[in-house]
């Protein structure tokens, strides 16, 4: 899905995984290379908690708005860092597309269940996370010749419209999905006459 592309783009970057080459990211912020680092760390924390409860806080939200919203949630985020000032503004802007990226994930395998027939859904979900493993792979050599060309900060900018077009793809292409019932903290209906009252 483009916005998984757009993500690998925009956050695993070499020699610190989630941001330019850190050097002239701590120079121009004025920190230490391993200060700089932890935007890695916040990165990794927020898509980590994402991942496991985005998709119990909204169990009946329509995928298709969703996805198009965490990946305008990255927009915000890339366009937070570009400008920012000091590593706290930097730090808390990363904490939102990690948030993108660890629900996108979510949602994109969530949404490849209703996608495909029972029987081809571990090729649809092996397709999402190979493409995803080599769209990280792949965004490693332009985003570097990117940041040494145009700066951190503009392969930030770049990354923001990237997002932007990701979804203008995705409103256009993505079905409706709402999710099954009996998802979230909502317990669902008893299903055996033992749990009726």
């Amino acid at each position: 899905m483009g916005g998984g592309r757009v993500a690998r783009l925009r956050d695993f970057r070499p020699h610190h995984g989630g941001v330019p080459p850190c050097e002239p990211l701590a120079a121009d912020l004025g920190v230490t290379e391993g200060a700089a680092g932890q935007a890695v760390t916040a990165t990794a924390i927020a898509a980590g908690i994402a991942g496991l409860f985005l998709p119990i806080v909204f169990p009946r939200a329509d995928r298709r708005r969703l996805l198009p919203g965490l990946t305008a949630v990255a927009v915000i985020s890339n366009v937070l860092v570009a400008p920012a000032p000091n590593l706290a503004v930097l730090l808390r802007s990363r904490v939102l597309v990690g948030f993108a990226i660890g629900g996108f994930w979510a949602m994109a395998i969530a949404v490849s269940v209703h996608l495909v027939s029972f029987g081809k859904l571990g090729r649809a979900m092996t397709i999402i996370n190979v493409r995803m493993s080599l769209a990280t792979i792949a965004a490693v050599p332009p985003d570097t010749w990117l940041g040494q060309a145009w700066g951190w900060r503009g392969v930030f900018f770049l990354s923001a419209g990237a997002a932007v077009l990701a979804i203008i793809i995705q409103a256009a292409t993505l079905p409706h999905v709402p999710a099954t019932r009996g998802g979230g903290f909502a317990p669902s209906e008893p299903r055996s006459p033992l749990f009726s009252s």
